[in-house]
């Protein structure tokens, strides 16, 4: 398992998480390489330092018992009042919405094919612009994941935004 961005996103750094007997067979026969930045000193500082408040703000805590309830409520919210939005999921800090056509079906595939309504998924694109929310949208997945400081309230207000965005998506939806 690679794991990257440990610091924040301001160095490169990944690390690799595997079993004791995995680990035993390298202790002995090293393989010479390593990911980007592997072991440079300033990247493992910054890893350090994130790690560091990572646990000292609880922050995998916070995210479980704070964010989650908020995520999972505002997601379901969402599917609940727009028919072009369903499945909400959240896990911790991470949350998802499924993007429908008309007909219930994804809008498109992950993969960018099949997509019968590009200009509601760019309508969508421009509307979270327009209200001030910037992150990953990838058709048919709405994914949200905020920061891990994020406050609750904070939270809730980005949902008010993103539930003006997904009004524009579901009106082109059913656009006649």
């Amino acid at each position: 398992m690679c794991i990257r961005d440990r610091t924040g996103a301001y160095l490169p750094l990944a690390m690799v998480a595997c079993s004791a007997d995995i680990k035993a067979c390298f202790e002995t026969k090293p393989l010479g390489w390593g990911a980007t930045y592997q072991a440079h000193p300033v990247p493992l500082a910054a890893g350090y330092e994130a790690v560091k408040f990572l646990l000292q703000e609880d922050l995998v805590s916070k995210a479980k018992n704070d964010l989650e309830p908020v995520l999972a409520k505002n997601l379901r919210a969402l599917a609940d009042k727009y028919p072009a939005v369903a499945n909400p999921r959240a896990l911790g800090a991470f949350g998802c919405l499924d993007l429908l056509d008309a007909d219930g079906r994804p809008v498109q595939r992950l993969d960018g094919s099949h997509m019968n309504h590009p200009d509601a998924v760019s309508k969508l694109r421009q509307a979270l612009w327009d209200n001030g929310v910037y992150g990953l949208l990838r058709a048919p997945l709405f994914h949200c994941a905020p920061a891990l400081v994020i406050k609750p309230e904070e939270l809730e207000d980005g949902f008010t935004r993103v539930d003006k965005a997904m009004e524009v998506y579901n009106d082109a939806i059913f656009a006649k």
